[in-house]
């Protein structure tokens, strides 16, 4: 507790001081969080409030004592169980120095009261399966993890080959179960897919008259104006064979606004109550078909925008907390987010950085901004633009609008849609490129995989970057001399296995629109043959994020040719996916030195047949050595938030 003059002057500059940085945060486009966090900083310290006369206890790893930065404010300190001579750790005096350092510190009159713990107690050793995912694909029998790093991988016993402290450590035996990297999902929408949770979900649906049914019953579950939202229409799953139309929908619901995305995320059905509620500005936008209450290309995208500002940003935080639980408990660890969906103020971008920064566990989530605006990501310091949405280069084959280089076999005339000419893209690659982001776009027909290409190819022309690794999302189909050319340049693809053998868009659907190019559909192997880097995810909420069966698919492709091996599945979703995010030095292998981001398999899947890969079932995850404990509270989140952003601030302090 602060003496009664620094509590007073704490009261007497709150309201202005929030109202400052709020203000600020909007001068700045609310992105530039860290920097005016530290202006706010340093006046509230400039003012007189730093902490004098209260007391901070820290419980952590061994601390440097003598450091320049709080050992004036050091007034205690005392080690538990740290061995004899066992040196100072990052963790403590990071710690440290945020909470009162000199010159970074939020509180730097406060006096600090230390305790160091760090004991073998802390080390665990897994024994049995060990697939470390590494280049060379090793298989080990020991691992052996110690505050969160990997120490030892090795087929020797720790406590045989000398290592100091096994003969006391932990040992998990994992029998006929394997422990793998924690995978990656490197295309998914996170907020999207997070609000969709709670929204109808229609693929379960055998016919359009059961989703009607599902629609109607939620909408009494749930009553009022507010537009009902669902998710996974599809006209290849149901017995109808066609998708639902606005006349269904009026039928279910004649006075609520209802508007149902398709399974793709590139198209929805909206009935007469929710089309009257479109602004013009949707209205008068190509893709609008009023007859069936079809949307699609920019209608979609706009009416998307508009719907998004219905959603409460309360529901959006939970939404978001619980995706995160669902994710860890499919075994995810890191994802690479698509946000800018037009939620008002981009708030999903803003509130993913934030709830990512607050977990109670260390999930990495790594944000694309879905804009071709590169300013407004530069504002918010994100390394990384694009996605879907405005990144988009075309549509989807479910809504028949994926770019080809040759006609559709039904409609020899129609060769799906380019969102931008050449110019436009090539025009932000370059500019993007020049700015040192790395650049992600979608790219589905193979007209789309060539505009990708060549932009890309211009951008590095322009500002070569040895290391850029920009990424085409989906690469669905593409010309064999454009994934040599891709391979050359150095781009990688964010692939999604889960689209092979997906029921709402299926193989002879494929056929229909494609002829004999759908054998050349994801061509994994032709692309690893070509030196491509490649990485699996979900593009959820399209399919739902489920490594186990992005493994079996890889590994049964449709086209038997295609068909990855096992090993090489596993490192598309660990090490490549760690590698297309600058993550595979700290995590994304098993290997000495990384952290220990981990995942335990019911069985060893290199000893699964390969029509079996599907039984497999991720037991648990453990981040940097620790147990998935969730995501947290909403509290807890925006506490730990604002800690991390605090952090973020005392770096520019030091700047």
């Amino acid at each position: 507790m602060g003496t009664g003059k620094e509590m007073h002057s704490l009261f007497r500059l709150k309201a202005s001081s929030v109202l400052s940085w709020r203000s600020g945060l909007r001068r700045s486009g609310r992105g530039n969080c860290s920097s005016w966090l530290a202006t706010w900083l340093r006046t509230v310290h400039q003012n007189g409030i730093t902490g004098k006369g209260i007391g901070l206890a820290i419980i952590d790893h061994p601390l440097l004592v003598g450091h320049v930065e709080y050992r004036d404010r050091l007034k205690s300190y005392e080690e538990i169980r740290v061995q004899a001579g066992g040196a100072a750790e990052m963790h403590g005096p990071a710690v440290a120095s945020v909470a009162v350092g000199q010159t970074v510190g939020v509180a730097p009159g406060a006096d600090l009261y230390y305790i160091a713990s760090s004991s073998d107690e802390d080390m665990t050793i897994y024994e049995g399966t060990i697939i470390t995912c590494d280049a060379r694909h090793t298989v080990c029998r020991y691992l052996v993890e110690q505050h969160g790093r990997i120490v030892l991988v090795s087929d020797t016993d720790p406590a045989k080959a000398g290592c100091r402290g096994a003969d006391g450590a932990e040992r998990i035996v994992l029998g006929d179960r394997a422990l793998v990297p924690a995978f990656a999902d490197t295309h998914i929408h996170f907020s999207s897919w997070s609000f969709f949770l709670s929204a109808v979900d229609l693929r379960g649906a055998t016919s359009n008259a059961e989703a009607a049914q599902m629609l109607n019953e939620a909408s009494k579950a749930s009553p009022g104006r507010k537009p009902l939202l669902a998710f996974g229409a599809s006209a290849h799953s149901v017995r109808e064979n066609r998708l639902l139309s606005c006349a269904d929908l009026d039928a279910a619901l004649p006075q609520r606004p209802v508007m149902v995305f398709k399974y793709d995320g590139h198209a929805c059905v909206c009935n007469r109550a929710m089309l009257a509620a479109l602004p013009q500005e949707v209205r008068s936008q190509r893709g609008l078909h009023e007859e069936t209450g079809e949307l699609n290309q920019e209608a979609f995208f706009r009416a998307a925008d508009f719907v998004s500002q219905s959603v409460s940003t309360l529901d959006l935080l939970r939404g978001m907390l619980r995706g995160y639980d669902e994710l860890a408990a499919r075994g995810i660890g890191m994802m690479h987010s698509a946000e800018g969906v037009g939620f008002p103020r981009d708030i999903d971008v803003t509130a993913a950085a934030w709830v990512a920064r607050g977990l109670k566990s260390p999930f990495r989530t790594r944000l694309f901004f879905q804009t071709m605006d590169i300013e407004r990501v530069l504002r918010r310091r994100l390394p990384r633009i694009g996605g879907c949405f405005a990144t988009a280069l075309d549509g989807s084959f479910g809504s028949e609008d994926a770019a080809l280089l040759a006609p559709y076999t039904h409609h020899p005339h129609d060769r799906g849609v380019l969102y931008y000419d050449q110019q436009t893209v090539s025009e932000f690659c370059r500019r993007a490129n020049r700015a040192g982001l790395q650049v992600a776009m979608h790219a589905i027909g193979d007209a789309a995989f060539a505009q990708a290409v060549a932009a890309l190819k211009a951008a590095l022309e322009d500002t070569p970057r040895a290391d850029h690794r920009h990424i085409i999302i989906h690469a669905c189909l593409a010309a064999p001399a454009a994934l040599e050319e891709c391979a050359r340049l150095g781009i990688a693809v964010a692939a999604q296995s889960a689209f092979l053998g997906w029921p709402q868009e299926p193989d002879a659907y494929l056929r229909s629109l494609l002829g004999n190019r759908a054998d050349r559909l994801l061509p994994l192997r032709t692309m690893r043959q070509a030196g491509l880097r490649i990485s699996l995810g979900s593009d959820a909420p399209c399919t739902v994020p489920d490594p186990i069966a992005w493994l079996h698919k890889a590994c049964n492709h449709p086209n038997a040719s295609e068909s990855v091996s096992v090993g090489d599945a596993l490192a598309m979703m660990t090490r490549e996916s760690a590698w297309m995010s600058f993550d595979e030095k700290e995590t994304g292998s098993l290997e000495a030195g990384k952290w220990a981001d981990m995942a335990v398999l019911s069985r060893n899947p290199l000893a699964v047949a390969r029509e079996r890969l599907n039984s497999l079932r991720v037991e648990t995850l453990f981040l940097k050595g620790r147990r998935w404990q969730g995501a947290g509270t909403l509290p807890g989140v925006a506490v730990r938030g604002i800690a991390g952003f605090a952090f973020d601030a005392a770096r520019v302090i030091m700047r």
